[in-house]
């Protein structure tokens, strides 16, 4: 369970929406038990309904498969999103972001996935965006970048709690993060490489300052793997599902 389909399906169209809506408990109602990457999603009522075991594993990533990177020496504070208009563009804020770059001139703001924001007739000169890159390419503006910034309109979806892979790829290369959400895993550490910010449509609004002041204070920092490793890796996260599937083998053959 990666999301509330229901929710998810409305922004699809009426014909998919209601295709879901008749067909989702065939599916629900068969089978052993649920895996939610978060509390929020295991605790709705359009999943609890079903009665189903179930386990609240979040999004992880293999930290093993990736080198930290060094942080740069940037005078000017530089922020990047990576993003896929196809998983949506209203949980990710995009709008809020053009808005962040003018709010903090002083900020320089890198976007990947988006080749542009139709929703504005201009820019601000210090935000740019980049469209689909490869790894090789987006992996060097996280390089050069010294704050991450993770999916600015979760509640736009109706979520309050996530664990975006993209916030994990942050992570696994060192970038302090804006986290705009409840984090499954990362929630209850009290590190100064997060920036903890409201979920809400204002918070860009409210919170731009702050934004630009941990900016600063994140330049020439990385974060410590040893810290996020036990929460994030998914190695460990493998291992619990594996043991929730133990269970529930062992209570379907009594």
């Amino acid at each position: 369970v990666t999301t509330n389909d229901l929710l998810q399906h409305q922004e699809l169209g009426k014909w998919y929406d209601l295709y879901n809506r008749l067909t989702r408990g065939i599916l629900l109602r068969r089978v052993d038990g649920l895996v939610s990457i978060s509390h929020e999603l295991a605790a709705s009522p359009v999943f609890s309904m079903f009665r189903k075991p179930t386990a609240v594993i979040a999004n992880g990533i293999d930290l093993d498969a990736y080198v930290p990177l060094p942080a740069p020496a940037n005078q000017v504070p530089h922020l990047v999103f990576i993003g896929s208009p196809t998983a949506g563009f209203a949980a990710h804020g995009i709008d809020k972001l053009v808005r962040l770059a003018e709010l903090c001139s002083d900020l320089q703001l890198d976007v990947v996935g988006y080749s542009g924001f139709d929703g504005r007739p201009s820019l601000p000169s210090n935000i740019a965006f980049h469209g689909y890159l490869p790894v090789e390419r987006y992996r060097s503006l996280l390089a050069g970048a010294d704050v991450a910034v993770s999916s600015l309109g979760f509640h736009r979806v109706g979520l309050q709690e996530a664990s975006p892979l993209k916030s994990r790829e942050y992570l696994a290369y060192g970038l302090p993060m804006v986290v705009p959400y409840i984090d499954t895993d990362l929630d209850d550490l009290d590190c100064d490489f997060f920036l903890k910010i409201p979920n809400r449509e204002d918070n860009v609004e409210t919170h731009a300052e702050a934004i630009r002041d941990f900016a600063y204070r994140m330049r020439g920092r990385r974060v410590d793997r040893s810290i996020i490793a036990p929460r994030v890796d998914s190695a460990a996260k493998e291992a619990h599902r594996l043991r929730f599937f133990e269970q529930i083998l062992s209570h379907t053959k009594k």
